[in-house]
This record gives C-alpha cells, structure tokens and sequence, in this order.
C-alpha cells in the first residue's frame, strides 16, 4: 500500500515528521554499518555514484543557464565530486571529476552522512537532488523541495526511481519509501515551485512497469518534468 501524506499537519525543515528523524539516524548508522547482511561495507554504500546516469541532463542545464555554483542536496558519500573520478568531456579532455567537467563549484550536503552534514549558507545557481527524495516520507516531501527550491538562484535538479530498491533497510523496509509515478511528483513540484517563479525546474523520473504475465519482467519509462511553464512527458 503507498503511504499517504498527511493533511491534518504541515512538517516543515524545522519541524521535521517523526519518521524522517528516525529515517536520519538510520541512514547515519548504515554510513559507518554498512549493511552486514548484504555483504555491503559503510565505506561502499551510498557513495553518489547514482549521479553518474544524469551527468549529461545536468551538463546540459549548466550550459543553459551559466552555472558557476552546485549545491548537490542528498549526495550520499560525494564519490564522483572527488578526486581520481575521471570524466572524459565531448572534447577529448580527460578531467578530474565531475565538478570540473561541469565547470562549476560544488557544495556537498547530505543529512544523513555526517561529514557533510553542515547546512550550507548562501545560495547556489544550481540544487540537483538526486535519488533521495523517494527515500523520504510523503508528509516530509513538500518541505524538503521547499527546500531545494529556498537554495537556488537559477535552478533545480530532481532525480527520482518510482519503483523498489534492491535495498532493504535495518528496519526491514525497502530503501524507497515513497514510490510513486512522475504523474503524482510533478503536482507538488509545481505547486511548491509558485513561490519561487524566477527558478527553473526539471526532472527525471525513471518507471518499471510490470509486464502482464511476464514474473519479474518490466519495461523501463522515463517521464520528464520541466518548468515553469510545468510540463511533464514520458517518453
């Protein structure tokens, strides 16, 4: 059954749900864990490197809108912002990390992992916010892209996997949370999104749809969001 979100209360970053705070300290546990039963270390789990499948989308909104400065919102351990993470760029250049095939200056913060859970100051051309809103609760989900949005200058980046992880957590639930298509993120977006109307938005959002009578078996839709004005297509 997919969680409902609650409408008799409005959390909020200062007045989080109870569930992301036991969330939080979940997640700050299995940075230093791991998780035994999987054979998984602290040091290999969440590493970032779910950021490397959006490189090109990412690339392309810095291009467009002359992004200097990158807030990464959620980015795990920051495995590809570090150095000896090669990216070869279109020019033949072999770079050091992503930041610098970007071009940009990046800010690392994820509350969940405690060397860069320092809430960062200022704001930032550009908030991505990859793979991590599905692992938070529907009631903390406005808030959070409140957030994102109360961080930027020019745009946001979400990323988001509408389906199950192969992850399950300590206590015993899957990793994703909150799975939901495209169709139900996109009202929320827009609708936090008219308080900010000079940020531009985009979004991915990747669907596995079962095939009828097919176990195990699904066909992969991507649904694109971006606005305003708000706009949602699945390809």
């Amino acid at each position: 059954m997919m969680p409902q979100m609650n409408q008799a209360r409005q959390f909020s970053r200062e007045f989080p749900s109870e569930e992301y705070m036991a969330q939080l300290n979940m997640y700050r546990n299995v940075h230093v864990d791991g998780l035994p039963n999987k054979n998984i270390s602290g040091q290999d789990i969440f590493t970032g490197s779910s950021l490397t499948s959006h490189v090109p989308t990412i690339n392309e909104i810095v291009k467009e809108h002359t992004v200097s400065s990158l807030l990464d919102y959620g980015c795990g351990k920051a495995s590809l912002h570090g150095h000896d993470n090669q990216i070869s760029a279109p020019d033949g250049r072999v770079l050091d990390n992503i930041d610098d095939y970007w071009g940009v200056q990046t800010q690392c913060y994820d509350p969940g992992y405690l060397p860069f859970s320092a809430r960062p100051s200022g704001s930032f051309d550009l908030v991505i916010c990859v793979e991590v809103l599905e692992c938070c609760s529907c009631d903390d989900i406005p808030w959070i892209i409140d957030d994102l949005f109360r961080y930027a200058s020019k745009a946001v980046f979400i990323a988001v996997e509408c389906y199950p992880s192969v992850l399950k957590m300590p206590n015993h639930y899957d990793a994703h949370i909150t799975i939901r298509p495209g169709r139900w993120w996109g009202p929320i977006v827009e609708e936090v999104a008219r308080d900010y109307p000079d940020i531009q938005y985009y979004g991915v959002f990747d669907n596995r749809d079962p095939i009828p009578g097919v176990p195990g078996k699904a066909t992969e839709r991507r649904q694109f969001l971006s606005g305003p004005p708000h706009k949602l297509i699945t390809f």
